[in-house]
């Protein structure tokens, strides 16, 4: 873990506004969140926050307290067996970068939501989605370490994912961190061409006048 004084936030949102944090702990392992947490909290009195990549965050001013920044990445994968393969991603990790690794191993399921900016770790604190697709439709359980408590796993069923929404963003806000997120994706083709925009040009590019006429209304946002 890193710790720095007086951090020019610049780099750490989306809408670079050169703010600074009077204290910024940069989290490179996982083990060392715990350490973080007691650290950040000494420094500051409890005044500390969680930033990822900053893409919904509007700073107005520098902030008095201490940043926690989950810079662990990490990103593994295993077949189960059904034409599926389960991957495991670091809170750290890039949103668009792990859609882009999906996508190169032909892996289907998170397509649509390329180009989503911001951190795996905050991806199902909103349900992020677009293009038809939320990330929970093939979200498999994620990890994390409560503010104070042991570590806890939490399955789909237990995340109450709705239209931009989730247990993290209502019960569990503010006293909850994710660390590590898991998706259950295809191994075979299996597109999802249902919102309005997709299915017009694929039908005329493919031809495909099949492909259901239901439109849909989302905004990429995370």
């Amino acid at each position: 873990m890193k710790i720095y004084k007086n951090k020019d936030l610049s780099s750490y949102n989306s809408f670079g506004l050169g703010v600074r944090s009077a204290y910024f702990l940069e989290v490179e392992e996982e083990d060392e969140l715990p350490r973080a947490l007691e650290t950040a909290d000494e420094l500051t009195l409890g005044n500390f926050m969680f930033l990822g990549g900053g893409s919904n965050v509007l700073f107005c001013g520098d902030y008095k307290g201490a940043v926690i920044h989950l810079a662990f990445g990490g990103l593994e994968y295993h077949e189960t067996g059904r034409n599926q393969v389960l991957v495991e991603a670091g809170a750290g990790v890039s949103w668009h970068d792990l859609v882009t690794f999906t996508t190169q191993q032909g892996w289907w399921g998170l397509e649509n939501l390329a180009l989503i900016p911001g951190s795996v770790g905050a991806a199902p604190i909103q349900n992020i989605g677009a293009y038809g697709v939320e990330q929970g439709d093939c979200f498999d359980s994620l990890g994390g370490l409560p503010l104070n408590g042991p570590p806890i796993s939490y399955a789909k069923e237990d995340c109450a994912f709705g239209y931009r929404n989730s247990i993290f963003k209502q019960e569990l806000k503010n006293n909850f961190v994710i660390t590590r997120v898991r998706y259950l994706l295809d191994t075979q083709p299996n597109p999802r061409l249902e919102y309005q925009d997709l299915k017009l040009r694929f039908e005329k590019k493919l031809g495909k006048a099949s492909v259901t006429h239901t439109s849909y209304h989302d905004n990429a946002s995370a």
